[in-house]
């Protein structure tokens, strides 16, 4: 009975061990693929990452040239006030004087009779009406 059972289990034995190694073939390809698919996910967190951040600093970057740009328009709001009040008060003091461009630059009539400041350097005149 030995003699009849030997080469059945010699064949279940081959047939366990050739299963053993296919399984242990498959286990490696699944090791292989899953390494390979740990990597390419790597990759993808890698490149949104990437993404995300420059799309944060864009934002960023608007952000902060929005908030220059409102001050610099605040600033040039109060430029603006300023140069209409010198305005009004050239307007208001002029009363009469004649205004004019002399070679392409602007100048005003004044009565050269009377002079105030240092006889060196400065004379200031009077508005000629």
């Amino acid at each position: 009975m030995d003699e009849a059972i030997t080469p059945l289990l010699n064949r279940l034995t081959r047939g366990i061990e050739n299963a053993t190694d296919r399984a242990a073939d498959e286990n490696k390809l699944l090791s292989q693929a899953m390494h390979a698919f740990s990597w390419k996910w790597l990759w993808v967190a890698s490149f949104a990452t990437l993404n995300a951040s420059a799309a944060g600093a864009l934002i960023l970057s608007g952000s902060l040239e929005l908030a220059w740009h409102r001050s610099e328009l605040e600033s040039l709001r109060t430029a603006k006030a300023v140069m209409v009040e010198s305005i009004a008060k050239l307007d208001k003091a002029k009363s009469g004087s004649k205004l004019s461009t002399c070679a392409g630059k602007p100048c005003i009539e004044v009565d050269t009779k009377q002079a105030y400041g240092d006889e060196g350097r400065y004379k200031f005149y009077l508005f000629k009406n």
